[in-house]
């Protein structure tokens, strides 16, 4: 008996309208929704050090204590810093993030509140932001006397502007610039007690007002989460980008998706406007940055190697949005723009470490504001949601096990068993291990395909195929007479079905001639069986909640007709079988 599998047409795969568009985009509307924003941030790199620094007694379970000291300081970077005198360190009392929160030594325990990051001012002076609080340090009362406590403050004035000079001896003195930078931080008292408050007071040289300055170490791990790869990936494998000067992120400003969208960095989101998939691009050569949200590139707003010019967003291809990325062989990348010919790189404007700095084209420097970590994100062409229930495991590795019957679907239209036959032996072939597809009779299969004659135009005039899914527990999405409203979808897929629209297949059978649409009127290159193939591939793609890869023309998944080369890609590419693994690790492992 047939099991209860009722093949009823659906509107639409509910992650992916999927449906083959030769007319235009159809864009893929299954990225990850922009989230609220957080504001996480990484350590930059450490800057210049020096080996000979001294140690101390580490608390039980405290974070390691740094072992060395920074000879030379570098802006953006974040410390720890220790007064010579005391061995204690500069804190934020009780872990305090507000404003007027007190500063006093403590004994270290590698506490975001015992973080301190130097921006650098035009004038050499520097501000100290604490890395827990995002806000400065700063003399209370904006007072000149001696002995007035420091604090957290959220301005930007005299009392928070320091001159940190070198002692020559491996530590610094930081000097206020509202008392003409004769003050200087000191511990009150010359106290060795874990409390003790620091304030200003007046220089002398001693060791209580000498501070070394230890530089956090530098995690592989930004705000993500995600340990940074040291290898670029550019078959269409998904990053969060990281400065490695700032730790902030490659953002598109506001979230915006339209052309000319300028680009900065920003505070970590985890949204679709931070997360980039790098492609090989269309000469073969350079790699292509595009933008998950936007599904445009990354490109120069104007053809020009001149310092300063704006990054944004762009459609299409130009040399504009040619890019080689390339190791300097400690973990971070440096990208350079092709209409520079590789002279300039992407950077952040004036080396800032604010949240919405712009990114631009500039010759590289040595503050590191052109350097980037790449730390690999959930690919946005697979929905988080969706799960084949049909699953095996071979060698420990998952794998999807689909049974596929085409009884339904019309010699004279689309090919048969035979063109089900090539598409099932791409996909073997070709995924990498991760999909193992069977013919199978309908009282076995798991997914059926049928010839449509009546297509409806609400299903698209010019769309070749459409597939729907549904689930374990018997919905299927998309469908407006079956699924529940506001249903989300959380239990394992069950079965698909690949519905054909036999109103566009090519008119004549066999090699040589050339598809045409019967719709649009368009002709496409490539055989009959090429094109049979191609498209079978492609929907049997989405049955395994492969979404429309609309970053690469070099994907199976491609969804442009317009532009889809049939004779190159009637099968599976390294970029499928790339989403496919980034898919397995995410949902299936």
């Amino acid at each position: 008996m047939r099991k209860s599998k009722i093949p009823r047409l659906a509107m639409a795969l509910f992650f992916c309208l999927s449906v083959f568009l030769l007319s235009g985009p159809n864009l893929f509307t299954g990225v990850l929704a922009d989230t609220a924003d957080s504001s996480g941030v990484s350590a930059p790199a450490d800057g210049g050090i020096n080996t000979d620094s001294t140690g101390g007694a580490l608390p039980g379970g405290a974070a390691t204590r740094p072992t060395n000291y920074a000879t030379t300081l570098y802006n953006g970077v974040t410390y720890y810093i220790r007064n010579m005198h005391s061995n204690l360190y500069l804190d934020a009392k009780n872990g305090g993030t507000a404003v007027g929160t007190a500063i006093q030594q403590w004994t270290f325990n590698g506490t975001a509140s015992q973080q301190w990051r130097l921006i650098l001012r035009t004038d050499g002076s520097y501000r100290i932001m604490g890395v827990n609080s995002g806000i400065y340090l700063d003399v209370l009362y904006a007072s000149t006397g001696n002995s007035v406590p420091f604090d957290l403050w959220n301005g930007d004035c005299p009392t928070d502007h320091f001159k940190i000079l070198s002692n020559g001896n491996g530590t610094f003195r930081i000097m206020v610039e509202s008392s003409n930078y004769t003050k200087a931080a000191v511990v009150q008292n010359g106290s060795t007690s874990a409390g003790a408050i620091v304030f200003q007071y007046s220089y002398n040289a001693s060791e209580n007002d000498e501070w070394y300055f230890e530089p956090v170490p530098t995690v592989s791990k930004g705000a993500s989460g995600i340990a940074y790869t040291k290898t670029a990936d550019g078959n269409g494998q998904t990053y969060y980008i990281r400065n490695k000067h700032s730790g902030l992120y490659l953002n598109a400003v506001g979230g915006a998706t339209a052309d000319n969208t300028k680009l900065q960095q920003y505070y970590f989101t985890g949204s679709a406007s931070q997360k980039w998939q790098i492609v090989l691009s269309n000469d073969g050569e350079h790699d292509n940055i595009i933008g998950a949200g936007s599904r445009r590139t990354i490109g120069i707003v104007s053809y020009s190697n001149a310092n300063g010019i704006d990054c944004v967003l762009l459609a299409g291809g130009s040399a504009q949005q040619r890019f080689a990325i390339m190791s300097i062989g400690d973990g971070s990348f440096k990208i350079m723009s092709a209409v520079s010919i590789y002279t300039k790189a992407l950077a952040v404007q004036n080396a800032s470490v604010d949240n919405g700095a712009k990114v631009f084209q500039y010759a590289m420097g040595s503050q590191q504001n052109d350097l980037w970590y790449l730390e690999p994100a959930p690919n946005p062409e697979v929905n988080q949601n969706a799960r084949w229930n049909h699953m095996s495991t071979v060698n420990g590795v998952p794998r999807c096990d689909l049974l596929v019957n085409a009884d339904g679907l019309a010699d004279t239209y689309w090919g048969g068993e035979s063109a089900v036959a090539a598409a099932i032996n791409d996909w073997n072939s070709y995924s990498a291990g991760k999909m193992s597809l069977k013919t199978a009779i309908i009282a076995n299969s798991n997914v059926d395909l049928y010839t449509y004659r009546n297509w409806p135009d609400r299903f698209g005039r010019s769309s070749y195929a459409l597939t729907t899914i549904q689930d374990t527990a018997g919905h299927f999405f998309g469908d407006p007479d079956r699924s529940s409203p506001g249903y989300m979808f959380g239990t394992r897929i069950k079965y698909a079905y690949i519905y054909f629209n036999a109103n566009l297949t090519p008119a004549t059978s066999g090699a040589g001639p050339k598809g045409k649409n019967a719709a649009t009127g368009k002709s496409y290159a490539g055989t009959q069986t090429m094109m049979h193939t191609a498209i079978i591939v492609h929907e049997l793609g989405h049955c395994v909640n492969l979404g429309h890869q609309i970053t690469s023309l070099q994907s199976i998944m491609y969804p442009f007709g317009d532009y889809y080369s049939w004779d190159n890609y009637d099968r599976p590419t390294a970029i499928d079988q790339n989403t496919l693994k980034a898919m397995y690790a995410q949902i299936y492992s």
